[in-house]
């Protein structure tokens, strides 16, 4: 993912804005990107939504939903002696 020099100056004045600090650039790149990407994550849809989505689309596609968490073997890790 790639911020350009408008959007991260845009996201400095933001910051210097709020808080009163200025950032220097590479900082404010940084930041920009990890809020960009936080953004980019909660606006990224839930298995539920995705499945109401299909669900109710022209395609009558849908996924199969389970209330109950699937059966997971657990076994215990072997080490071998060296």
């Amino acid at each position: 993912m790639h911020l350009s020099d408008e959007e991260v100056t845009r996201f400095r004045e933001a910051y210097r804005a709020a808080y009163g600090e200025i950032l220097p650039l590479e900082e404010a790149r940084v930041w920009a990107l990890k809020l960009v990407r936080l953004y980019t994550l909660l606006l990224t849809p839930t298995p539920r939504e995705t499945a109401e989505r299909l669900a109710k689309s022209s395609e009558g596609a849908s996924l199969k939903m389970s209330s109950s968490p699937a059966n997971v073997e657990r076994r215990e890790p072997s080490i071998s002696p060296p």
